[in-house]
């Protein structure tokens, strides 16, 4: 059993995209440009735990299933296939902000999770990789944004590129 709790900063786009140019991947049609804002945040465990059968999702003490659940579980399944774990997780999620305010919570959701899941499993990345290595990749299933709520200050999107500014 492994854990690691990471902590995610949403974002608020100046600058929004509009659409997806692959929708599987969940890559934006046009560039973005947005500022995360480090005063909120999404706090979230992963455990990994050979005794569950299978992964296991709360957000703000909230049981989630549906589509939601599976956008996690298709970024767990990826973090698996990097690592050698084979472990369902348990992951909560909590955040100081209210969700569906036009704050990118679904951005510092996965970061978040992409973060807790990588070091839970093992993979220590360094945080060069984390933002555009190992945060893009898996979080691409789940959330074109999600890389972007790790670092502070803003961040442009340039047609799937993250480039991080102070």
């Amino acid at each position: 059993m492994s854990t690691f709790t990471a902590l995610a900063h949403p974002n608020i786009a100046f600058i929004k995209y509009w659409g997806n140019r692959d929708n599987a991947l969940r890559l934006p049609s046009n560039g973005s440009i947005s500022m995360n804002l480090d005063g909120l945040y999404t706090r979230t465990r992963v455990e990994f735990d050979g005794r569950l059968d299978a992964d296991h999702l709360e957000v703000n003490d909230q049981t989630v299933t549906g589509p939601g659940y599976t956008r996690v579980v298709r970024l767990l399944d990826e973090v698996r296939r990097r690592s050698a774990v084979t472990a369902s997780a348990r992951v909560e999620s909590r955040n100081n902000f209210p969700m569906g305010a036009g704050i990118a919570s679904s951005a510092s959701a996965f970061a978040a999770l992409a973060l807790a899941a990588s070091a839970a499993a093992g993979l220590n990345l360094p945080e060069s990789e984390l933002d555009v290595g190992m945060v893009q990749p898996p979080t691409r299933p789940g959330d074109e944004e999600g890389r972007f709520g790790v670092c502070g200050g803003d961040a442009d999107a340039l047609f799937g590129v993250a480039l991080e500014h102070g």
